[in-house]
């Protein structure tokens, strides 16, 4: 039997193309664990402040401050930071990328298809460090057909037509 873990792969396992995040601060400190570790700090930072910027644009200047602050706790608390290069860090960094074109469409989706291509390799990237990160795809994907068969927000064309271009920008990055 499989000891009771069906299905593990799907969250516990690392794509191939996971290495390949490594190889950039490789290329840049070697095998300084240092390097690896500011590396996942910036990607972090960077990450909060996308989640700051993406809740500011949906909710007003009040809530960027406190989204930063919770956000930097959340994703370097030594829990998941201290132990060294996690893969985590950058799926939350590529998700977060996902979650700002998502927050834009949602917002208007009369607004660029450009933002629909974020989504995708937001998304896909996410998904090359571990399989979960297509969740971000799966919640635009419920998000936009609630928009459009539930609440009218969102003619068909637009919903086919950010659809498909979320989708192409998953199949870019993952098999292109």
């Amino acid at each position: 039997g499989d000891g009771g873990q069906a299905l593990e792969d799907l969250w516990d396992t690392k794509l191939p193309a996971a290495v390949l995040l490594g190889g950039l601060p490789y290329a840049i400190f070697g095998s300084a664990w240092w390097g690896y570790l500011l590396t996942l700090f910036l990607l972090g930072t960077a990450a909060a402040w996308l989640l700051a910027f993406t809740a500011q644009r949906l909710g007003g200047q009040a809530v960027a401050l406190p989204t930063f602050v919770v956000a930097m706790v959340v994703i370097h608390h030594p829990r998941y930071l201290g132990s060294g290069f996690q893969i985590e860090t950058p799926q939350v960094f590529f998700a977060s990328l996902a979650a700002l074109g998502i927050a834009t469409i949602l917002a208007d989706p009369r607004r660029s298809l450009g933002w629909s291509l974020l989504v995708g390799i937001g998304a896909g990237l996410a998904a090359m460090t571990k399989p979960t990160g297509l969740s971000v795809a799966a919640g635009y994907a419920i998000a936009l057909s609630v928009m459009t068969f539930v609440l009218g927000t969102c003619d068909v064309r637009r919903w086919l037509q950010h659809g498909f271009v979320a989708l192409g920008g998953i199949v870019l990055v993952t098999l292109g």
